[in-house]
Parts: C-alpha cells; structure tokens; sequence
C-alpha cells in the first residue's frame, strides 16, 4: 500500500492498494491561484495605470512570471496575494491560464 499525505498539511488522507510492478497515479484538484497587479508608466507621462489579473496558479513568483511574459518592459507585475481555489474554478481557470479582472 502506498500512503497519500495532503499535500499542504503533510497529514494522512488515505491508504490506496497497489498491485506490484504499478504506478498509482494521482490526480489533485485545482489548487488556489494568485492575484497578480500590472502598474503601467505610460510613456508620454501621467500617473501609472493598474490593472488586475487573475492567474491559475499557486506559487506567487510563478503566477508573476506568466504574466510578466506577455507584459511590455515599462510594466511592473507583481503578486498581490491568495486567489482562492473556489475563485479559480468559478473563473474556469485551468493551471497556468489567466484573466484580466
């Protein structure tokens, strides 16, 4: 028997049978996602423009770098916070896919 820890709390959740010479293969649910502000210096001047996405995925730099991906080099992107997983899902996020709020 192979033993399943959660995947946060490192607690028990579940003994899974496993025949010998076999793989167990889980699969988790959508986890939490992050929050992630672009602040854009417009180039002629003025105060800087936000904006808000939200981004399936959990690890904050991760989160920042797919969006700072398809950013412009005068915008600042970071990760404000915990998207919760309730949030991503009723966003039909999948892992690594993004909205703008």
């Amino acid at each position: 028997m192979m033993r399943l820890a959660e995947r946060l709390g490192g607690g028990l959740i579940s003994d899974i049978p496993q025949l010998p010479g076999t793989t167990a293969v889980i699969y988790w649910d959508m986890a939490d996602g992050q929050v992630v502000l672009v602040t854009t210096q417009p180039l002629e001047g003025g105060p800087p423009i936000r904006s808000v996405y939200f981004v399936a995925e959990q690890d904050p730099e991760k989160a920042a770098a797919i969006i700072a991906a398809v950013m412009a080099p005068n915008e600042k992107v970071e990760a404000l916070g915990r998207l919760p997983e309730a949030a991503v899902k009723a966003l039909g996020l999948k892992h690594g896919d993004f909205t703008h709020g």
